[in-house]
């Protein structure tokens, strides 16, 4: 009783604390893709009877393909979904299931019926109370998803064999320990865990490309801010317009960051700008400026001068734009061949070649198709965009790729040294019929002057 009391108690008042949260991220769910903000499924609770569980979410609607246990790098996952599933913000949903009573704060996590089946009697003890947001696994593992290696063929094979059993055998053990104490204990540890690992080092290092450029990108934007207001006001300005600009400053900055978080402007690969690049960062920038204005009249300090937010948006536009100009030879990217039903095309090779060979597709060029992506074997690689099309994976990905996009053809721009990755490809590809090309591309000075280039296709 006490246990119930204290679970729906807290998840009442979580739910009045997130909603301006919830509303947020229901925004950007709809703003990525159509479809409903939240997705239901349908998991195992108390004593085996069903439920719906709650989430946001976090694929396209309607996608069925690929497995369903979600790998550990998902391309079916939104820019959205895979910012929600690296914070946990997709849980959130789960506190209408505490408040209803399905669910609990500390417990196993609810499985799959398909899954369920599979337990045997010792393991079904789980099923003798109800299921959690977190539990001893979730402290242990916060991800469970970090446990299966990048390289798998059947991702819920290895799960069922590998990691099910030991996180079954970790919940049997909770179940004839539990007490209220413990499960204090663990609330407090979860909720420590869920807020503290993204903090760590090693997601930083990780992504330490895309958090750079996101940095810049935002320095920029500072100094485009700063521009504005000295150039607005002849370089004199009074000490009451500086305070206001500290007021606004770090709303306009907190919106140019979820913009530039949300829209992926920071996985653009600077080397390979292009078109596509610029004018993604101007929809950021005005989209910025556009929410940060609607905030701050309405809200906020209504003396505060629009040309000033004008001329900074015009300012960034002009200085992330020149950063990337100075950083890559910013050739157009050839406008889309549309209307004309293609043969939809993988690019293994997120390297210079790879990217001269997605040029070549775009302008019509090289070979007739619609390149959906990138795939390469160095990991650090993965979310990047060239020309606005990501690295998805690597040739382990293939199969749930193929299933998602229907991938006909796939052209190999890479080297031979590929840790087995490439090899792979190639068994990959006769398994499913993929037809796919060796592409080379060599360039001599003279070629280069003249923009030329010679290729082989084997």
């Amino acid at each position: 009783m006490l246990k119930e009391i204290f679970d729906r108690t807290v998840a009442a008042i979580g739910l009045l604390i997130a909603v301006p949260l919830m509303v947020l991220l229901g925004l950007l769910i709809k703003l990525e893709s159509a479809g409903p903000v939240f997705f239901q499924h349908r998991r195992v609770g108390k004593n085996g009877r069903l439920f719906r569980m709650y989430k946001f979410r976090k694929m396209p609607h309607g996608v069925n393909a690929g497995p369903a246990i979600s790998p550990k790098y998902d391309p079916r996952l939104t820019r959205v979904g895979r910012i929600m599933e690296r914070l946990k913000l997709d849980e959130l949903p789960q506190l209408f299931n505490v408040l209803k009573g399905e669910m609990s704060f500390v417990g196993p996590r609810p499985e799959i019926p398909e899954i369920v089946r599979l337990y045997n009697s010792e393991q079904k003890k789980v099923l003798t109370v109800k299921p959690g947001l977190f539990g001893p696994n979730q402290i242990v593992w916060r991800n469970e998803k970090d446990l299966l290696p990048s390289d798998l063929s059947d991702v819920e094979a290895y799960y069922i064999a590998n990691i099910l059993p030991e996180k079954l055998a970790r919940d049997v053990r909770y179940v004839e320990e539990r007490n209220f104490r413990l499960d204090l204990k663990y609330f407090f540890l979860a909720v420590g865990v869920t807020l503290l690992e993204p903090l760590k080092p090693v997601h930083f290092i990780r992504r330490k490309h895309e958090i750079c450029r996101l940095a810049i990108d935002l320095g920029l934007c500072f100094l485009a801010f700063a521009a504005a207001l000295l150039i607005k006001y002849d370089f004199s300005v009074s000490a009451r317009l500086w305070r206001q600009s500290l007021t606004v400053l770090p709303i306009l900055l907190f919106w140019q960051t979820t913009v530039f978080v949300f829209w992926g402007t920071s996985q653009q690969v600077w080397r390979y700008a292009g078109r596509k690049d610029l004018l993604m960062i101007m929809k950021a920038i005005l989209l910025a400026t556009t929410v940060t204005a609607a905030v701050i009249y309405p809200f906020g300090d209504r003396q505060f001068p629009l040309s000033v937010l004008i001329l900074n948006a015009i300012f960034c536009i002009v200085f992330l734009g020149g950063m990337r100009l100075l950083l890559s030879s910013f050739q157009s990217s050839p406008a889309d061949a549309k209307k004309v039903p293609r043969k939809k095309i993988m690019i293994y090779g997120a390297n210079a070649e790879g990217e001269l060979l997605l040029r070549r597709i775009l302008a019509n060029l090289g070979p007739r198709g619609s390149p959906v992506g990138f795939l390469d074997s160095d990991p650090n690689q993965r979310g990047g965009k060239i020309h606005g099309l990501e690295v998805m994976g690597n040739a382990y990905d293939l199969p749930l790729l193929k299933e998602l996009y229907g991938i006909e053809e796939i052209y190999i721009a890479a080297p031979e040294n590929t840790n087995g990755d490439l090899s792979h490809l190639l068994r990959l590809c006769e398994t499913l019929r993929i037809n796919y090309h060796f592409v080379t591309t060599t360039f001599s000075t003279e070629l280069e002057k003249n923009a030329g280039e010679a290729w082989r296709f084997a």
